[in-house]
């Protein structure tokens, strides 16, 4: 893959991020508004949106021609795991010393972002 066409994967992967950061925070905040815990709030918002994010990086960033099937989506989400565990442990820790939940959550999500983006590309070609 030449660089040009890289660039345009890691925008591409960038715009359905920030597209699922939206969703998530608002899952999140709307949890926490409901009562939860800002830490059970999170792991509540993370789960539903790496669905949105699976469906949406296959036919938008990685142009997938395979059809989606549940082999795929496993495989994606025990990726995620990985990535899910880098988000949850640093948003924790943002938590932790004292970060406003917006800093701690975006702190998680942009390192896992990256985390993704790599092993997402060896899957969904």
């Amino acid at each position: 893959m030449d660089l040009k066409a890289l660039a345009v994967q890691v925008a591409r992967f960038a715009g359905v991020g920030v597209a699922s950061a939206g969703l998530d925070y608002a899952i999140l905040h709307s949890l926490i508004s409901l009562g939860a815990s800002p830490y059970l709030a999170r792991l509540g918002s993370i789960v539903p949106v790496v669905t949105a994010t699976w469906l949406a990086n296959r036919q938008l960033t990685f142009r997938s021609q395979a059809p989606p099937s549940w082999g795929e989506y496993i495989h994606y989400f025990g990726i995620s795991a990985a990535g899910l565990a880098i988000n949850y442990v640093l948003y924790w820790a943002g938590l932790a010393i004292g970060l406003p939940v917006w800093a701690a959550f975006i702190i998680g999500t942009g390192a896992a972002a990256v985390f993704n983006f790599v092993r997402y590309r060896s899957l969904l070609k």
